[in-house]
């Protein structure tokens, strides 16, 4: 899961989503069978489920924390190409 978080930056620098997407590996490895759509295990962990998964700890928080040095350089990089082009 881990591999799956990345950094979006807007266009023009105006804004950085910092967020899990699915990656090919989930797909793969999905759990719904029913409709073939796969399933989206951190959106689980976020909200839990009707079946009694409960809501876990922020994850992305904690990502966001560990790896805050990256995010830092990206928003900065894309501000700096959003200046240098306005």
């Amino acid at each position: 899961m881990a591999r799956s978080i990345k950094v979006t930056v807007g266009s023009g620098g105006g804004y950085a989503k910092v967020m899990p997407y699915m990656t090919e590996e989930m797909r793969r490895n999905t759990t719904s069978k029913k409709d073939k759509k796969p399933d989206f295990y951190p959106a689980y962990l976020v909200y839990g489920t009707k079946r009694g998964l409960k809501p876990r700890k922020d994850f992305m928080g904690a990502a966001l924390f560990n790896r805050r040095s990256f995010v830092r350089s990206a928003i900065n990089a894309a501000l700096k190409k959003a200046l240098v082009e306005g």
